[in-house]
């Protein structure tokens, strides 16, 4: 059996434990991996390849998803330069379960966005791990450069890893007795195929994230960092440092990891100035009681809108 590879990968030749029929009709081997025979229904977009085979489905446990996941966020806490935004990832079981389905087609190619892709020959006694397609995927960074946003071979796979705003991902994999590559026609024998599928999909214009430092931009739902990710800790239930940053003097709250405003200021991050804008209007044509139906109102009289209380001129100035 002739080694392949796909995008970086050099996959080389294993022995084979079992036979085909053997491999995918045993069921004291099935009882044992809780393999799956599928035939797959999804077909990628303009995929014109007849699938004359099809994958053995070999789910990955529990123990596995968890080291997958943890792979992928301990890569995106460790991206250089350090992200200001990158989110925490979540393992997701509906991409997971199409992934599967997806792996089990047994043919290169994507069949949406936000995915990669990972083959290696083998047996199928002997599953790759979703780990090893990991690892593979991020040594693409040696050939990213971010300050640049250029890539010397490829990088879309590790981009995909570290792309900011996605925030799950779910994989699967199969054991294909005939893989077909799409994109040079040939047929090869005894393949192991890794998808994994990311929500929301990256790699459409930019670069990956926003260099800066770790946290910094975390977004309204997760402002808290976790390992230099943003996450939303009161929802998960852990404890996590706050790194929201408060202007005008305002404090960080410690339960929800919001800004506690000064009096004369607030907003998000205690930057707006609390004035009524248009103080010749408010209580003369816009009326308190319209406040809840009129956002015009809300944003021309906060104080009127009870929004925020106005300084009273005793308060130790503040412009930070």
């Amino acid at each position: 059996m002739t080694a392949i590879g796909f995008v970086l990968l050099a996959l080389t030749s294993a022995a084979v434990l079992f036979s085909q029929s053997n491999s995918i009709e045993n069921e004291e081997f099935e009882q044992k991996w809780g393999v799956k025979n599928v035939v797959p229904d999804v077909l990628g977009d303009g995929e014109d390849v007849k699938r004359q085979t099809t994958g053995t489905i070999v789910p990955f446990t529990q123990a596995e998803k968890d080291a997958i996941l943890n792979r992928h966020n301990e890569l995106r806490g460790q991206v250089s330069p350090s992200a200001q935004d990158m989110e925490y990832m979540y393992w997701d079981d509906n991409e997971a379960n199409e992934a599967e389905q997806w792996a089990a087609a047994c043919t290169a190619g994507h069949n949406r966005g936000g995915q990669n892709m990972w083959y290696n020959s083998g047996s199928l006694g002997s599953p790759p791990g979703g780990v090893r397609a990991t690892n593979g995927w991020h040594f693409e960074y040696n050939w990213y450069n971010y300050d640049a946003n250029s890539c010397s071979a490829i990088c879309v796979h590790y981009t995909q890893i570290v792309w900011s705003t996605t925030t799950k991902v779910g994989c699967g994999a199969a054991f294909c007795p005939k893989f077909v590559d799409s994109y040079t026609g040939r047929t090869h024998s005894n393949l192991w195929n890794v998808i994994c599928n990311y929500s929301p999909g990256g790699n459409y214009g930019g670069r990956p994230y926003t260099k800066g430092p770790s946290c910094e931009g975390c977004g309204p739902e997760a402002y808290w960092c976790f390992e230099n990710k943003c996450r939303n800790c009161k929802q998960d239930g852990i404890t996590c440092d706050c790194s929201i940053k408060c202007h005008h003097c305002g404090t960080p709250t410690e339960n929800d990891c919001t800004c506690s405003c000064q009096k004369g200021w607030f907003g998000t991050f205690c930057e707006d100035q609390c004035i009524d804008e248009e103080h010749l209007y408010c209580e003369e044509e816009y009326f308190q009681e319209e406040c809840p139906y009129y956002a015009i109102i809300r944003r021309k009289c906060p104080v009127m809108c009870g929004k925020c209380e106005a300084a009273t001129g005793s308060e130790p100035p503040c412009n930070e």
